[in-house]
């Protein structure tokens, strides 16, 4: 089954550069910084979240997969922190700005 895949990662002393270390291991799995819209748009994540659609044989196995993957590749990395990872059937987001003027 096909599976939709959130992993959200906060870095311990983490600047610019090593996030961008981050998303180069996290992206060899596939987990990227923008996604596609229904509408056809390419969305940009906030710092430190990557997607993926995946297939697994579970949610739970997935999830694990994952998590196991992403943290073995940041710790090749010399990367400290946390991970979130979230895998669901059927997703639903959206994306909006926050402006202050309106």
């Amino acid at each position: 089954m096909t599976y939709f895949v959130l992993l959200q990662f906060e870095l311990n002393d983490g600047d610019e550069a090593v996030y961008e270390t981050a998303y180069q291991s996290l992206e060899e799995m596939g987990l990227r910084r923008t996604m596609l819209s229904l509408g056809g748009e390419i969305v940009t994540l906030p710092r430190g979240l990557v997607s993926a659609t995946k297939r697994g044989e579970s949610l739970r196995s997935l999830r694990d997969t994952i998590a196991r993957i992403a943290r073995r590749r940041l710790r090749e990395a010399d990367l400290d922190g946390n991970l979130f990872v979230l895998v669901t059937k059927d997703p639903s987001w959206k994306q909006t700005p926050i402006d202050i003027q309106n």
